[in-house]
C-alpha cells in the first residue's frame, strides 16, 4: 500500500488516476503508529508483533524513536544471530 505523508509543509497528493482512493496525510509515521491513524487509515488492524514486520530507514532520531515504539509493543529488533519483527537499515549510519 501506498500511504504519502509529510511532516512540515501542506501537501496535496495529485493522483494520475482520479477514484485511486488516496488522500493527503500529515504527521511523523511515529505518531501515525502511536495513535493507531495509520492502521485506521489504511483499514487494516493495529500493528501486532504475531502479523506484522518492518524495515525502518532514516535518520538516526527517528529510528531510536520507530524501535521503541516497536520494541514497547511487543516487537524485536533482529540482528545476526536471531530473527526479529523488524531490521533496521544501515547504510546511512555515520560512523
Amino acid at each position: 500500500m501506498y500511504y504519502p505523508t509529510v511532516t512540515r509543509e501542506p501537501y496535496q497528493y495529485n493522483s494520475l488516476k482520479s477514484n485511486d482512493g488516496l488522500r493527503d496525510h500529515e504527521g511523523r509515521i511515529t505518531e501515525l503508529l502511536l495513535s493507531n491513524k495509520l492502521s485506521g487509515d489504511l483499514n487494516l488492524p493495529n500493528i501486532d508483533p504475531e502479523n506484522d514486520r518492518f524495515m525502518l530507514c532514516g535518520n538516526d532520531a527517528m529510528l531510536k524513536d520507530l524501535a521503541k515504539i516497536l520494541d514497547d509493543k511487543g516487537f524485536s529488533k533482529a540482528n545476526s544471530r536471531s530473527q526479529g519483527h523488524y531490521v533496521i537499515e544501515q547504510a546511512f549510519i555515520e560512523k
